[in-house]
This record gives C-alpha cells, sequence and structure tokens, in this order.
C-alpha cells in the first residue's frame, strides 16, 4: 500500500503514483476534454456526442443562408423541396422537417392536425415570419389563390381533341 497522489489516502495503486478510483476519474476527464467541441453558431462548448451543434435551434441556425428575407436551409433538400435533417429520439434515427422545427423553436407548438406553411412558397425556407399554420384545405386554398396549381385547363388538358 501507498500514498495516492490524488486523494492522498493509502491505497492500493494503479501502475504508477494514482490509486483505481483516481485513475478512473483521471481518465474520464481526459476523455471529455479530448471530445469537447464548440458549437459553431453559438460558441457554447458542449459534448453531446457526433453533432456539432449544442441545440437544435443551433443545428438549424448553422445550415441557413438568408436569400431575400429567406432562410434557405443548406443541408439536406429531400424530393419534395423541403430542407430535412435526422435526429436521435430514443436510440432511432428521425427524419425532422426544417421549417416544422424552425416554427417549434421560434414561434411554438404545432396543434395535432395543423400544417406549417410557407407566405413565400419557398419550400427550403425556414424564416419563422415566413411560416403561419393551416389546415389541408387552408394550403389548398392557398396554392389556388397564389395560381400554384398544376392542373392543365382549357387547350392544355391530356383530353382536348
Amino acid at each position: 500500500m501507498k500514498k495516492c497522489t490524488s486523494c492522498f489516502e493509502e491505497k492500493e495503486m494503479y501502475h504508477g503514483r494514482k490509486c483505481f478510483e483516481c485513475r478512473a476519474k483521471y481518465l474520464h476527464e481526459k476523455w471529455l476534454k479530448r471530445n469537447e467541441k464548440t458549437c459553431p453558431a453559438c460558441g457554447i462548448i458542449h459534448n453531446l456526442g457526433n453533432t456539432k451543434e449544442c441545440s437544435r435551434k443551433c443545428k438549424v441556425l448553422n445550415r441557413i443562408k438568408i436569400v431575400n428575407g429567406c432562410w434557405e436551409w443548406q443541408g439536406k433538400i429531400n424530393e419534395s423541396g423541403y430542407g430535412s435533417f435526422q435526429e436521435r429520439e430514443k436510440g432511432k434515427k428521425k427524419d425532422l422537417r426544417a421549417h416544422r422545427e424552425s416554427y417549434r423553436i421560434f414561434i411554438g407548438d404545432i396543434p395535432q392536425g395543423l400544417y406549417v406553411l410557407h407566405k413565400c412558397d419557398n419550400p427550403a425556407c425556414c424564416n419563422p415570419d415566413h411560416l403561419f399554420l393551416g389546415t389541408h384545405s387552408d394550403n389548398m386554398q392557398d396554392m389556388l389563390k397564389k395560381g400554384r396549381e398544376n392542373y392543365p385547363r382549357g387547350k392544355n388538358h391530356y383530353k382536348i381533341k
């Protein structure tokens, strides 16, 4: 038995001058220090695994580019043109739409059955000032009002002779 140089107690030593408990504590602190990251959006030092950002808010703010007032998503864009990213919840990967998360973060919760609609008609935009809630019917009426329907009419209809 020797005296530990960290806790100054008479204990069994781990190969050198530290006891097993102090050695484990030292290795854990060393691991934490090695895995520290600085969030590129807010500058907070964190140790949250593989992610660069410290929160979903920072993830949204770090992956946008401001173009004509729109916050255009610079990350993954799905086949519909909407920004998306993955998060782990309870050990499983979950795809999240960037504009919906932006609404949740900056404005508030989205009630069940409601859509997050765009005033700017840019699906890649996640500026909370350009987002509002509505039903499917509201979305269809907004589409018709803005002339975005893709239904051929008149001489452009496929059944015309």
